[in-house]
Order: structure tokens, then C-alpha cells, then sequence
């Protein structure tokens, strides 16, 4: 039983909560991105192949991720010491960046929509001019109208979370995020318009100390909103007490689906044994002091 569920860990990908399973996630990331940069060039050379069948190599390095993640985790294991390693929540460094990605994740599917429904809305004025400075100011404010409010809402849900599974620092974890989501914002903005962020820079530089406390104040704007409100996350989970909860959870993961099954049946049992014995509490009569027992 203890192979097979070693074998179903190794086989299901999870969030590392060591640094050991932290630097297999590195080497296989590491590896299949070397593996693509090699192979893709010297694949696509193979002219006497179908241009179908050299895509379907290349996306054979991405498929093998899972092997080689499996692979660097028992070529590593095999390195440490036999001693049981005791599992725990994600580190926070780790967590904070995950709740950055899936938050600037859910910012660009929100400001993707927003956009969306901005350019159906102009596309049925006749004579708008696009490329005017107050159209595209007009773009971004109404962008900010509709993402900043659900990113607000999606930040007390990181909050929530991370509480639940960072194993501690949590606000560092929570301003890590935040950070992090700026990084992650500029990088793609620089990608996609790089003319545009830099015009925009030099003209902050342009405009003094004023200029580029305005500007800063731009960038960092939407990171403090997703602070501030992942804060109150974070306390509506500790008013919760929901620390427990995380490492129930990532307890049960652990486990195989059997043994799963029967803790939570356990756990329900419990529960609804304690709440009868509340109830049976509750609905006593109440003796007064010094009354004969019936």
C-alpha cells in the first residue's frame, strides 16, 4: 500500500512544500526548457518531415514534463537520507507567487472581457477615432471600472487562501504576491506595447518628482488595492480559525483515495456526534438547586 501511494504522490502533480520537491519543480522547468530550445531548432531543420509531424515533436517536450517532474523527484529522493520527510503547508515565498500568477491571471481575463465589450460598444459609434489620446484614456478608465473591483473581490480570496496553506509569514506571502503582480503586469505591458511604456516613462521623467511620483503611483495603485484587501482576507480567515483547515486539507491529498474516503467519513461521524451532543445539551431541562430528582 505504502509503494502505491508513493507511486500515486509522484505521479499527481502538487504545490511544493519542501525544498526538495522546490528544486525538482526548478530542474524539470529547467529541462524541459533546454529541451525545447535544442530539439525545436534541429527539428525544424528536418525538412524531409511533414511540417505536421516536426509540431507534433515539438510538443512532445512540453507532454514530457510530468515524466521528467517524476524522474528529478526520485533522482533527488534517492540522494537524501532514508528518514521519513515530514510534509507541511507551501512555504510563503512559494504561495506568494502562485497567488500573484493566478491573480494577474484573473486581472487579464477581466480586462480581456472589459476590452471586449469597449470595442463592441465603439465599433457601433460611427467617426470614433481610436488612436485619439481621450478614446484610449477612455478605454483604460473603463478597463479599471470593471477589473478593479472583481481583482479587489479575487484578493480577498487569496487572502482567504493563503492563510489556509502558507505555512508561515502570510502577510509576507500576501506582499509578496503584490509584488509580484506588479512584475508580472509591467513585464507583459512592456511586451505587448513597449513604445507605449516607454513614451510613458520618459514622460514621467519629464515632469519632475511630481511626474514620477504620479507614475509610481499608477504602477503601484492596483498592487496596494490587491494588498489591502487580501489583508482583510487573511483576517476573515483567522476570525474563521482556519489555519487547521490547510493542513487537513493538504493532509488528505496526501493520502489515497480510500483511506481519504474513510477519514472523511470519520470526520463527518465526529461531527455529527458533537452536534447531537450539542443539541441534547441544549434541549435538557434545567434543574433548579436544592429540586428533588424525579
Amino acid at each position: 500500500m505504502s509503494e502505491q501511494t508513493a507511486a500515486a504522490n509522484d505521479s499527481a502533480f502538487r504545490v511544493p512544500t519542501n525544498l526538495q520537491e522546490f528544486t525538482a519543480l526548478a530542474v524539470a522547468l529547467l529541462s524541459v526548457f533546454v529541451l525545447i530550445q535544442i530539439g525545436a531548432p534541429i527539428v525544424r531543420e528536418l525538412d524531409f518531415l511533414d511540417q505536421k509531424l516536426r509540431d507534433y515533436f515539438i510538443g512532445i517536450s512540453f507532454a514530457a514534463f510530468p515524466v521528467i517532474h517524476r524522474g528529478c523527484k526520485q533522482g533527488l529522493a534517492g540522494l537524501q537520507s532514508q528518514v521519513p520527510v515530514r510534509q507541511d503547508l507551501t512555504p510563503w515565498f512559494v504561495s506568494g507567487v502562485i497567488a500573484a500568477a493566478l491573480l494577474f491571471a484573473w486581472n487579464q481575463f477581466v480586462s480581456f472581457l472589459g476590452g471586449i465589450s469597449t470595442g463592441i460598444v465603439l465599433g457601433q459609434i460611427q467617426g470614433v477615432n481610436f488612436e485619439a489620446p481621450e478614446t484610449v484614456q477612455g478605454v483604460v478608465l473603463g478597463n479599471l471600472a470593471i477589473s478593479l473591483p472583481l481583482s479587489a473581490v479575487a484578493a480577498v480570496v487569496a487572502g482567504v487562501l493563503l492563510n489556509r496553506h502558507s505555512r508561515s509569514h502570510v502577510f509576507g506571502a500576501l506582499a509578496l504576491a503584490a509584488v509580484f503582480f506588479l512584475v508580472f503586469n509591467l513585464f507583459v505591458n512592456w511586451l505587448a506595447q513597449p513604445e507605449f511604456v516607454a513614451a510613458s516613462f520618459g514622460e514621467a521623467m519629464n515632469g519632475g518628482a511630481a511626474g514620477v511620483a504620479q507614475f509610481l503611483f499608477g504602477i503601484a495603485f492596483v498592487g496596494v488595492i490587491i494588498f489591502i484587501f487580501g489583508v482583510v482576507g487573511v483576517l476573515i480567515s483567522r476570525f474563521y480559525r482556519e489555519r487547521s483547515i490547510g493542513r487537513l486539507m493538504d493532509a488528505a491529498r496526501r493520502l489515497p483515495v480510500g483511506e481519504r474516503d474513510a477519514l472523511t467519513a470519520e470526520l463527518v461521524q465526529r461531527y455529527e456526534a458533537s452536534l447531537r451532543a450539542r443539541m441534547a445539551a441544549a434541549t435538557a431541562p434545567v434543574q433548579m438547586p436544592g429540586a428533588a430528582e424525579p
